[in-house]
Formats: structure tokens, C-alpha cells, sequence
């Protein structure tokens, strides 16, 4: 069948009467039709089973109810919305469902002319959700939602290093940062000099390579000439000493 829509579903009619060969009437009704509830306008007033159907193969029937004399069934498609699934992707929501108008039922009172209401008038639905959920009432908007978000939901990627994901989840390769003047391109004379400070924060006691506490080895002299030696022959030269 040339289907007129891309709606998954369309509706199967089957009249509650009976031919004398026993068949029974029935109508494949493609909900994408324009006007089609003025086309089969007889049909909505007839009794019958109305089924709403898979259109993809089996073609099985997802939900179904019995409508009577009085009655107004009817058909309805109704648009959730768009859902974010956390990879930047969104899902357009639909549903679909079929239900009728039920009048109240009264029955007889006390009097010939008086009646007492025995039912009040009332509106019965069945929806049809993503992955085939069946839902009644009026919980179809919260339960749609619900079932994408469990069903359909992912965790964001990780991603590579140096890879970031567009909103329309498409995968881009960032350029790679180059920073100028990194420790390799510095040099040594530029690195300020912390001999001195350290230097002060050593324990009392000759250094490793002879220098004295709190003298930076930078005043060091030539080979062999120490500062202890230097004020040594200060005091000889001064009398201070045993040794002229």
C-alpha cells in the first residue's frame, strides 16, 4: 500500500456487524489521508473494533479498543517535543494513540419521567510510545519523555586528547599550541641566581667544596688561596700572631 504519511501507524476498522455470510466490513485507513474523518465520516459513527496497526511488517496491532452506538472514537498524533540523549544528538518525541468519547449512562428513577445517573460521561485513551510502550491516561507526555531518556540516553565519548565534540557531534581536530620562550629556548644567565640565598639557609659547618657558611663561592680566589689563610696573614703582618 502507497502510504500517504511516514507516520508508523496506520488504523484497521472492523464493523461490530455482521454480513448474512457471516464477514464483516472493514477499512485500512491511512491516517496520513487529508480529510479522512470527512471521507469515513459513516465509519466514525458506526460501531466497530479499531485497531492501530504497525505499518512495517508483520503489520501486527499494538492497541485496540471497542467502540458502540453513541460513541465518538477518534485518532491523534501528538508531537512531546525534542529531547537532548547527551551526545549532542536530539530525538523529536511523538506519540500516538486512539480513544473515544463515552456519554453518561442513565437509568430508570422513581418516577416514570425521572432517571438517575448510573455512569457520568467520560474520555478513554490508550497512546502508543517510543519502543512500543503502551500508556493510558493522562501520564503520556512524563512517560514519553521518561522511556527515550532511559532507553535512548548516552554518556558523552571520551575523547582523544587534542579532539573536541561540535554540538551537532561532530568530532574536530584542535590545532596544537605552540608556546614561545619555553624553558628549553631560556638561557642560563637569565635564571636568577640563588647561591647566595641557599648559601644562608645551609647548616654552620664548611660546604662540600670547603667554602665557609654565609660566603658565596663566587669569593673564592685563586688555587690555594683560602679566606682562613687570607686573615691568617693578616694578623702576621699586623704582630698579632706567634710567627714574625
Amino acid at each position: 500500500m502507497d502510504w500517504r504519511s511516514d507516520d508508523p501507524y496506520f488504523l484497521l476498522l472492523v464493523a461490530l456487524e455482521r454480513k448474512e455470510d457471516g464477514t464483516q466490513d472493514h477499512l485500512i485507513l491511512d491516517v496520513g489521508e487529508t480529510g479522512w474523518a470527512t471521507t469515513y465520516a459513516d465509519w466514525l459513527r458506526r460501531p466497530a473494533e479499531w485497531y492501530l496497526c504497525e505499518k512495517d511488517p508483520p503489520q501486527r496491532a499494538v492497541v485496540g479498543q471497542m467502540v458502540y452506538a453513541g460513541e465518538q472514537p477518534y485518532y491523534v498524533k501528538r508531537n512531546i517535543g525534542q529531547m537532548e540523549l547527551g551526545t549532542g544528538r536530539y530525538r523529536q518525541v511523538e506519540v500516538f494513540g486512539i480513544g473515544k468519547k463515552v456519554p453518561a449512562a442513565y437509568g430508570p428513577g422513581r418516577t416514570k419521567r425521572s432517571k438517575v445517573l448510573v455512569s457520568p460521561e467520560r474520555t478513554d485513551r490508550v497512546w502508543v510510545l517510543p519502543h512500543g510502550l503502551v500508556c493510558g491516561g493522562e501520564d503520556v507526555e512524563k512517560m514519553a519523555l521518561a522511556v527515550v531518556s532511559t532507553m535512548e540516553w548516552q554518556a558523552p565519548p571520551e575523547l582523544p586528547p587534542g579532539v573536541e565534540q561540535l554540538p551537532d557531534g561532530t568530532l574536530v581536530q584542535m590545532p596544537e599550541t605552540i608556546i614561545e620562550g619555553s624553558a628549553v629556548d631560556v638561557e642560563v644567565g637569565d635564571q636568577p641566581d640563588h647561591r647566595e640565598r641557599d648559601a644562608e639557609d645551609r647548616p654552620a659547618g664548611p660546604g662540600d667544596d670547603g667554602s665557609v657558611p654565609g660566603e658565596s663561592v663566587g669569593l673564592r680566589g685563586p688555587r690555594g688561596d683560602h679566606p682562613r689563610k687570607r686573615r691568617r696573614d693578616a694578623r702576621l703582618q699586623l704582630g698579632t700572631g706567634e710567627d714574625q
